[in-house]
């Protein structure tokens, strides 16, 4: 039994040694080669849904019924998300949908999927624009 303890031992470790090289790895990597920033004309356009009305992102600032918020680009996990500094999405109500703005609440991103070029708003994962 104290053969294999030992050989299960020295593979653990191994295996933390090995784990601990990828991540010191993976870490240079991405210190040396960051991805590239996105550029701010990056989701410029206005993207239109019949129910709701439209938005128009350009360059930082998004603009829809007469109001005007500014938003950041980011990175998601899978896609480039715009990010206002507070609530803005749809609003569901007994007029049909509209875009809002919320100071009280807290930001959700907005979506712009994952092709080269953005066709499409999502708020959150439900609705589109």
């Amino acid at each position: 039994m104290d053969g294999t303890e030992g050989f299960r031992d020295r593979m653990g470790a191994l295996a933390a040694l090995l784990v601990a090289a990828c991540a010191t790895i993976f870490g240079l990597y991405s210190c040396f080669y960051p991805l590239p920033p996105i550029g701010r004309g990056y989701a410029d356009g206005v993207y239109r849904n019949a129910e709701c009305g439209s938005i128009k992102l350009r360059g930082g600032v998004a603009t829809f019924g007469g109001s005007s918020v500014p938003y950041s680009l980011e990175r998601g996990k899978n896609d480039v998300v715009a990010l206002p500094p507070h609530f803005l999405g749809v609003r569901m109500g007994n007029a049909g949908c509209k875009v809002t703005y919320d100071l009280s609440k807290f930001p959700l991103y907005l979506s712009l999927g994952s092709a080269a070029l953005p066709r499409r708003l999502l708020f959150g994962t439900s609705t589109a624009i």
